[in-house]
């Protein structure tokens, strides 16, 4: 090899191990440490998270922001890991030097030297705040439901009696947890939520939200129904919001929610404990002053009437779910187009197109939810609300709604 190959090759090792180091300085939480477990290297994360300055750092054990949380047994057990050449794995509550505090999924390794000797300590860690909270939330429901449960032994009346109520106050927390029409229509004057969900809780959910001229609404459709999709419908809308804190973009909002979603139900590589259901979403993004909408679908369309046309435009979805059947690692597409003044575009469950009519022989289907839409496209959106719900009456009479139906209508006005 000549020597200049060697140095360009040389160069280009360097650029990259730059590179790759400061790919883990943006995005991890690092430290080294010696033998004695002295901190003798923290990066900017570490000190953006903890609330120290390198060099209050520097020359400390990682005790200083020990939050309390944990047992002496627990760090006596990474200890005796990672002292003896192996890898510790878990999940650390620590405190910040303002005193909040912060959890962090921590992967602890020993440095070793040519002889394979360990000479120190290496800590990547990424911050697992939300994920913790999310699921001490769902520990504190099931524990609720399992206290329901016990009610088995009660007398029948008594107990349903108790399980309506139980099921009413998570009805309350559902609706809780979703934006208020009355901010929606603030923020959209010239829009509607038909929302009516099959049973006391439901597995579908729209959402909202709103920063500056833009706005993001979504409308969910969990796969499955009553308090599992009620669950499924919790976890998808806090992550949801999560989610678009990390990208406005539609398509990468969609696949964190994915990965959040597996995360939290604990697929990653599990897949004997597969959770098979999941949920469809519609999500756009509205610029109100420039009229340019972004669209990501998870097996669910975006339907647009044109102002004066006698069609609906379709924008499909990709025809993927969040979580169920999906990889965690898939990549939703994203559309943007551009809406004119007056243009109504509708995204929704499949609730309202899979009803039956009260003798169960004829069922609405797509068609009939399209043919609907063209017939009110004149009304205003809240008299199209009405037209819908009063058809719903009207058809299932006095048979039974078979899912929970969901549609959200927006039409578009120049916001000044």
């Amino acid at each position: 090899m000549s020597t200049e190959l060697e140095k360009r090759i040389n160069a280009d090792l360097k650029n990259l191990f730059k590179a790759y180091q400061s790919a883990i300085d943006c995005n991890i939480v690092a430290s080294m440490t010696d033998l004695d477990g002295i901190i003798i290297h923290a990066n900017e994360q570490f000190c953006a998270m903890s609330g120290y300055a390198e060099q209050e750092l520097i020359g400390q054990r990682h005790a200083i922001i020990n939050s309390g949380y944990h047992s002496v047994e627990f760090f006596e057990n990474m200890w005796q890991t990672i002292t003896s050449g192996k890898t510790w794995r878990g999940e650390i509550r620590n405190k910040a030097k303002d005193g909040h505090y912060y959890w962090v999924d921590s992967t602890i390794l020993p440095v070793t030297n040519d002889d394979e000797e360990v000479i120190g300590f290496l800590s990547l860690r990424i911050e697992v705040t939300e994920k913790v909270a999310l699921r001490e939330k769902l520990q504190r429901i099931n524990s609720s439901l399992e206290e329901m449960i016990k009610l088995k032994s009660s007398q029948m009346s008594i107990k349903n009696e108790h399980i309506m109520a139980s099921l009413r106050y998570a009805q309350r927390i559902q609706h809780a947890l979703m934006p208020s029409k009355e901010r929606i229509r603030k923020a959209l004057p010239e829009s509607f939520i038909l929302f009516r969900p099959k049973a006391v809780v439901s597995g579908d959910f729209y959402f909202f939200h709103e920063e500056g001229d833009t706005v993001h609404f979504a409308a969910a459709d969990g796969t499955g129904h009553g308090v599992p999709g009620a669950f499924l419908s919790i976890i998808g809308a806090e992550n949801l919001e999560m989610a678009i804190r990390q990208s406005s973009e539609t398509g990468e909002v969609l696949s964190i929610v994915n990965r959040a979603i597996h995360q939290s139900l604990g697929r990653a590589g599990e897949e004997e404990d597969s959770v098979l259901d999941g949920l469809e979403m519609a999500l756009c993004r509205l610029d109100r002053k420039t009229g340019v909408i972004q669209f990501s679908g998870a097996h669910r369309p975006l339907w647009i009437h044109r102002k004066g046309t006698e069609t609906i435009e379709i924008i499909k979805g990709d025809r993927q779910c969040l979580c169920e059947t999906t990889k965690d690692g898939f990549e939703f597409s994203s559309h943007e187009l551009q809406l004119n003044e007056g243009d109504t575009i509708y995204i929704f469950s499949d609730g309202f197109a899979d009803t039956f009519d009260e003798t169960w022989s004829e069922k609405l289907k797509t068609a009939g939810f399209k043919k609907l839409l063209l017939q009110i496209k004149e009304q205003s959106m809240s008299e199209q609300h009405d037209s819908l719900n009063n058809f719903l009456n009207d058809f299932i009479g006095t048979g039974k709604q078979t899912d929970d139906i969901l549609v959200f209508g927006v039409r578009y006005h120049q916001q000044p």
